[in-house]
């Protein structure tokens, strides 16, 4: 509001200064030009307000409908059953197998009794990586002891032992005896071979 009274004084005193340094004489000619000036300032000023009134403008995005609320709604109700009922399938398929608590368990009796547990072989990995521990040697060494595991002995007992990385054979030379090839266990270890526990 001030803003609009400020122009239009200002508008105003600019006319009638313009008006007031005129000599007496005002013809039709001077009249027009200061309705001209006049009226080219109450448009600027116009133009001034209109652009200051756009750069404060709040535009407002509304969020989805009513009906778009209620049809997100049902869409999850419906996949939220459909979940409850594969899960219901599933566990119904479970219990005919014999998993959890029912026919399968004990005969179908709930009791407290454990569960028999049948351990499973390891994977054909796993059991590729596990060196026997009875084909471990120490052997002593002119730089110290060597552990290993000796190739014959891997070769009679490991099934993978072609398997082997050969860069992991050392020969050890022995004053009595033929040399031994020894696999070394840092190497084997690095390569991801491991003692089996049993």
């Amino acid at each position: 509001m001030s803003r609009k009274f400020i122009s239009g004084i200002l508008a105003a005193s600019i006319a009638i200064s313009t008006l007031s340094a005129v000599p007496a004489r005002a013809d039709e000619r001077d009249a027009m030009r200061a309705v001209a000036g006049i009226t080219a300032l109450f448009i600027l000023g116009k133009a001034i307000e209109n652009s200051r009134r756009d750069r404060e403008t709040v535009t407002r995005q509304t969020g989805p409908s009513r009906e778009e609320i209620m049809r997100r709604h049902r869409e999850e109700e419906r996949a939220r059953a459909r979940e409850r009922e594969r899960e219901e399938e599933r566990a119904r398929r479970e219990r005919e197998r014999g998993y959890g608590h029912g026919r399968g368990n004990y005969g179908g009796r709930h009791d407290d009794r454990p569960h028999k547990i049948i351990p499973r072989p390891l994977p054909p990995v796993v059991m590729g990586n596990l060196l026997p521990r009875e084909c471990r040697v120490s052997l002593p060494t002119n730089r110290g002891t060597l552990n290993g595991f000796g190739a014959r002995c891997l070769e009679r007992n490991f099934r993978h032992a072609s398997r082997l990385p050969q860069t992991c054979i050392t020969r050890v030379e022995r004053s009595r005896g033929p040399d031994r090839l020894i696999y070394g266990e840092r190497c084997l270890n690095a390569r991801g071979y491991r003692i089996a526990r049993r």
